[in-house]
């Protein structure tokens, strides 16, 4: 498993990868557009996340699943 991302991403980084693999957990997607009041549809910042560190959150899910099953 690699965690090159996890062992040099910022604090921020390391706050939003919590909260996506959390949402993860407790849901069976992410969406990539919201809608925003006033605003309209804007992008996701934690989909836009989880497409830029595709392969982090695939190999902790695969380590994770591993332990677990």
């Amino acid at each position: 498993m690699n965690f090159d991302f996890i062992q040099q991403a910022t604090s921020r980084e390391l706050e939003q990868f919590k909260s996506v693999c959390n949402q993860l957990l407790s849901r069976t997607y992410v969406v990539r557009t919201l809608y925003r009041p006033g605003k309209g549809r804007v992008n996701n910042p934690d989909y836009t996340f989880l497409s830029l560190h595709y392969e982090a959150v695939q190999d902790f899910w695969i380590g994770t699943c591993a332990k677990i099953c």
